[in-house]
């Protein structure tokens, strides 16, 4: 019952432009700490007035009065017509916090001073928005787990201008991250030792034997007949002669490889390999339960493999 409760508040939601703008009958109103000792003093001098018909009392107690008044009208206005514009949201790691950024402007660019964020009962981040202001806001979210998170119901609050009242009101910006899995250390390959021929497909580096690939320098330990012994006539720098040898055209990242204990590990694993793999240059595919991603290269293929990691056996 009280989380069905929730559903009786107005809340902001972005509009078609993204936007989100704070209605006037969307912000709710009540008295800080603070203000309730003030109008509790108020009383109190009123009683006193009333009791010593002490005209300067009434005449005081009034003006007090009307100030309070004032100030929750000023604390009202300053919600009343902010507007919200979201930023894009990165993908991060689990482990990870994610950023979530929001610009605010206001439909009369009146300055609305004290505007705090919230998520929870934690602040977020706060600013001054109107003309010639730092007009942003990010909310910082640990990431504990992999998937599609949702950025839930927050809100923004002001006690501008005498802290007298605290007003707020509830927005749901809709904005979600991708969170991929959290990268666990996989030691069965040598990424470094791999090297991709667009022509022929994947080839590791050896000196021992294979396809003549270049010259590197001489490290402790290579084959005497492998040491390009002209470079050494002509009195350049000790070479050696670097060898490939074709290893397959499809380099392929599987899940039945990985050894870990559960689920959650062995997607850890095929993270850290595909941030390898693509580190290094190689042109490598994915193949995962219910999922089979074909050898490519390049940014865009990090992504897809990545987000298939991090949305395997997803549920929203």
């Amino acid at each position: 019952m009280i989380k069905n409760l929730g559903n009786f508040f107005r809340v902001a939601r972005p509009q078609a432009d993204g936007t989100i703008t704070i209605e006037p009958r969307a912000i709710y109103i009540v008295p800080t700490g603070f203000g309730m000792l003030y109008f509790g003093l108020l009383l109190l001098l009123l009683i006193g007035s009333i009791n010593y018909a002490n005209n300067l009392g009434f005449l005081l107690t009034f003006f007090l009065t009307s100030i309070g008044l004032l100030a929750m009208v000023h604390t009202w206005r300053n919600l009343a017509g902010l507007r919200l514009r979201c930023g894009r949201v990165d993908p991060v790691f689990s482990g990870q916090s994610a950023r979530f950024s929001f610009s605010l402007d206001s439909t009369d660019q009146r300055l609305r001073p004290d505007i705090e964020l919230y998520l929870g009962r934690h602040a977020m981040g706060a600013c001054d928005a109107g003309p010639d202001q730092d007009n942003r806001l990010q909310l910082l979210v640990p990431m504990t787990k992999r998937g599609r998170f949702n950025l839930g119901r927050c809100f923004l609050r002001t006690r501008f201008p005498l802290k007298l009242y605290l007003a707020w009101a509830y927005l749901e910006p809709g904005l979600t991250c991708l969170v991929y899995p959290n990268p666990v250390p996989w030691r069965s390959i040598d990424y470094q030792g791999l090297s991709t021929d667009p022509a022929n497909g994947l080839f590791r580096k050896d000196i021992s034997g294979g396809e003549f690939h270049g010259l590197r320098e001489y490290r402790v330990g290579d084959p005497l007949k492998h040491v390009h012994w002209k470079a050494l006539a002509r009195g350049l720098d000790l070479m050696s002669r670097e060898y490939e040898s074709p290893v397959s055209t499809d380099f392929w990242l599987d899940w039945d490889d990985t050894p870990g204990p559960d689920a959650e590990n062995r997607l850890g694993q095929l993270c850290f390999a595909v941030l390898e793999a693509s580190r290094n240059g190689l042109q490598f595919g994915l193949r995962i339960p219910g999922t089979r991603i074909s050898p490519d290269a390049g940014d865009h293929h990090l992504t897809t493999c990545l987000t298939a990691l991090s949305l395997f056996g997803w549920r929203d």
